[in-house]
């Protein structure tokens, strides 16, 4: 049970996920769904949804596939939808492998030039997608992307819808939960945890806090705007309501990020005064040669 997408984007590719494993009627608890092997050949990432210990034997096989492909791509497609189709005769018939997807980012280029695709595995296929949806949530995510997402949308626009797509499913959904994960992969070959800048962003937890209080506070908005007997005063008061939110909502960011810069300037003038002390305490005239 999870909801794990990915989206290739303008610049990239975004892998995102919850983090609750479930293991029905017994346990819930939390754990990564989202692993990252950048120093391997092609820099395979992986999204997984379902049973975990299948799911990461059928990573690993799949690494195995890519390590022994060489550097041609179409070799290491061939041989990836090769080791799947193995994968789904030998295991067909068994629940676990029913219910378990996979959601596989590989670059191809060399150096810092390349291109991020995305790829869907799953009953023995491996297809290219430009976004996939894996898991219990797939259908809410699958909704709210197919009106959010854009594929010229920058991979920090995406992680930002994916933050969204997360929340609602963690709130609607079963088996989703815990914290949510999202990575960025470029196309320039490097990659990064969002949110990376605490200047720019919040954590996740505080972006799907916000957007949840956001969507509630349009209620009003909504059945006002869908009765035509509503007063006009009654809908521009909403907005207002509404207005001042988004504002207030952001003047806390605001007051955020001056706090995180004035801690930044106050660490860095800390380190100034350490430095002319040490300088002070090397200097001929205490002594010191």
């Amino acid at each position: 049970m999870t909801l794990a997408a990915g989206f290739r984007c303008d610049d990239g590719v975004v892998l995102c996920a919850d983090t609750e494993i479930t293991m029905p009627g017994l346990i819930k608890f939390p754990g990564s769904k989202i692993k990252s092997y950048q120093k391997l050949n092609f820099r395979p990432a992986f999204a997984l949804a379902g049973n975990v210990n299948f799911c990461a034997m059928v990573i690993q096989k799949l690494l195995t596939r890519i390590s022994g492909a060489g550097d041609s791509a179409k070799a290491v497609i061939q041989a990836l939808e090769e080791e799947a189709l193995v994968i789904h005769r030998t295991y067909a018939g068994e629940t676990y492998e029913a219910e378990s997807s996979l959601l596989m980012c590989l670059f191809f280029g060399r150096g810092n030039q390349g291109r991020r695709q995305l790829f869907e595995v799953e009953d023995g296929l491996v297809s290219p997608v430009t976004e996939g949806f894996i898991g219990a949530g797939q259908i809410m995510a699958r909704t709210m992307g197919a009106e959010l997402f854009r594929a010229d949308m920058t991979v920090e626009q995406t992680a930002l819808m994916a933050a969204y797509i997360l929340a609602e499913a963690k709130l609607y959904g079963y088996g989703v939960g815990k914290d949510s994960q999202i990575l960025l992969l470029y196309d320039r070959g490097n990659w990064n945890i969002f949110p990376s800048d605490p200047i720019r962003h919040a954590s996740l937890q505080e972006i799907e806090q916000d957007y949840l209080r956001l969507k509630r506070a349009l209620r009003p908005i909504l059945l006002l705007h869908g009765d035509a007997s509503a007063r006009l005063n009654a809908i521009q008061e909403a907005l207002d309501s509404f207005g001042k939110l988004v504002i207030g909502i952001s003047e806390q960011r605001g007051e955020r990020i001056q706090r995180l810069i004035d801690a930044e300037i106050e660490r860095q003038q800390e380190e100034w005064r350490e430095e002319d002390h040490s300088e002070e305490g090397l200097s001929p005239a205490n002594g010191e040669i």
